[in-house]
């Protein structure tokens, strides 16, 4: 069962804001299911929200709580989900639209030049305004304007623009007060994780072996 943390303290500073729609139950089994503790906290509007609540449970270099939630899968139950990490330099959201079969598509502002091009499936402003609740595209242009603003406060304003009342999770101190689910990841879901890294890494290796053997044959 998960822990619950009611006006507590955050243990970190909230670095990444993840925003599915769904109720609190259903977001927190979705999140046991993972390796990165978090808080759930239901906020108005049809979303719950999913900050890290400290580093992820698995393996290096999946241990980055930020990186791991925000790109982690989210279920078709739950979607159309949105996720908001500020970088030092970068503003990225993660969009996982309601389609079938949909990967997480990346929207990256570049502080001082704008939205850039990543090596990641690409989102379009369009994908975001759909994505979002009573969004307003005018407002999002606007926001886009203005790059030389911090990634978080630029992270702000996305999220106000597509309807989604969580800018003041981004960038909460570690004293910051909040009624909150907190919730861990179950071992056997960090383990299953963790198998699953192992084994691709294995299987590389394997098929690299082969490759250098053919070459030098």
């Amino acid at each position: 069962m998960p822990k619950v943390a009611q006006n507590t303290g955050f243990t970190a500073a909230v670095d990444a804001v993840v925003v599915v729609r769904g109720e609190v139950s259903r977001v927190t089994s979705w999140v046991e299911r993972g390796t990165v503790p978090a808080y759930v906290i239901d906020i108005d509007g049809p979303w719950c929200a999913v900050v890290p609540a400290g580093p992820g449970h698995a393996q290096a270099p999946y241990d980055d709580p930020a990186q791991m939630i925000a790109a982690r899968p989210v279920p078709m139950a739950l979607r159309p989900s949105l996720a908001f990490v500020p970088t030092e330099k970068q503003a990225i959201t993660v969009v996982q639209p309601r389609a079938w079969r949909s990967l997480p598509r990346w929207f990256v502002v570049q502080q001082g030049i704008g939205p850039v091009r990543a090596a990641l499936p690409q989102a379009s402003l369009g994908d975001l305004l759909s994505a979002g609740h009573d969004a307003h595209p005018e407002a999002l242009e606007r926001v886009l304007a203005q790059p030389d603003a911090a990634p978080a406060d630029l992270l702000r304003g996305i999220m106000a623009a597509l309807g989604v009342n969580a800018g003041h999770l981004l960038g909460l101190a570690r004293t910051a007060k909040i009624d909150a689910v907190l919730v861990e990841p179950t071992a056997k879901a960090v383990r299953r994780f963790d198998k699953h890294v192992t084994d691709e890494r294995e299987e590389r290796a394997e098929i690299e072996g082969r490759v250098n053997a053919g070459e030098k044959s």
